[in-house]
């Protein structure tokens, strides 16, 4: 895939699904329109006529329509006249063949908890903060949020029955204590895990 500068032709970045001995062709290829929202691109690879048993590996894609980086990916296989998904309310629909499922993508709720202990703090004291962040999408309730960096692994762990990524990173969380006078002090990041 080729995105070039329309004023003056000039390509801005290029994409390449990847090479694989599963297809005939030898690489995986884009197969079907693609949609484009948000400033994001999503298509699927796959091919006219897949043979049977149907080749492993295709994925669903989704890219950063400004820089052409690969923001997540999930096994999909997208096939015969397929006429691609769409977009609706923030959530992009489309139908994989490899189980005639209809998946919808988006930005699901969380949930945030936080605790402080001690619950009564002495002035210039210490105390640990703790506390969750979790998905509260339909299709995996009350399970860690996980950083964008992971988010490929983690839909197939949760949805595709693959191992659990390791070491995977939870989400960003900033800080903020409020001062007796109601100004708010910013105490710094951390990462959830």
């Amino acid at each position: 895939m080729y995105c070039h500068d329309a004023e003056r032709g000039k390509e801005k970045w290029k994409y390449f699904c990847g090479n694989t001995t599963q297809v005939a062709t030898g690489a995986w290829v884009p197969w079907g329109p693609r949609t484009i929202a948000d400033g994001k691109i999503y298509f699927a690879t796959g091919e006219h006529s897949p043979p049977n048993p149907l080749p492993r590996g295709n994925r669903l894609i989704c890219l950063d329509a400004y820089t052409g980086d690969e923001l997540w990916s999930y096994p999909f296989m997208a096939g015969q006249s397929q006429g691609g998904g769409g977009i609706s309310s923030g959530i992009y629909y489309d139908r994989s063949i490899y189980d005639g499922y209809l998946y919808g993508f988006g930005k699901g709720k969380s949930a945030t908890t936080v605790s402080v202990s001690p619950s009564t703090i002495a002035y210039g004291s210490s105390v640990l903060i703790g506390g969750t962040v979790t998905d509260q999408s339909p299709g995996a309730p009350d399970t860690p949020a996980i950083g964008d960096s992971y988010q490929s692994e983690w839909m197939e762990y949760l949805y595709n029955n693959a191992p659990a990524p390791e070491n995977a990173d939870g989400v960003p969380v900033r800080l903020f204590a409020m001062k007796s006078d109601g100004s708010q002090v910013d105490i710094g990041q951390v990462t959830a895990t």
